[in-house]
């Protein structure tokens, strides 16, 4: 996961093909508060890291071992795609 910003613009920075950006100015993935993830879907016939979402049934909840007998509990609750 890299953590992308805002371009000149305000537009949100988008990391390559295959790459899942996390919106650094915003709640940490796993934390408290809601994340924004950005990456894309397919680009120049390329299938992104997003390719499958649209075949997610939401909400997805998700464990991860943070650090030793520490897991935290994540939950996708909605998920939207624009064009580019």
């Amino acid at each position: 996961m890299q953590p992308v910003g805002l371009k000149s613009g305000s537009s949100m920075e988008i990391p390559a093909v295959g790459i899942v950006g996390w919106y650094r100015l915003g709640a940490l993935p796993g934390g408290a508060g809601s994340s924004v993830l950005v990456s894309h879907v397919s680009w120049q016939g390329k299938k992104g890291a997003f390719y499958n979402i649209k075949h997610r049934t939401l909400p997805v909840e998700r464990h991860r071992l943070r650090a030793p007998r520490k897991v935290v509990a994540s939950r996708t609750r909605s998920a939207s795609s624009s064009p580019r």
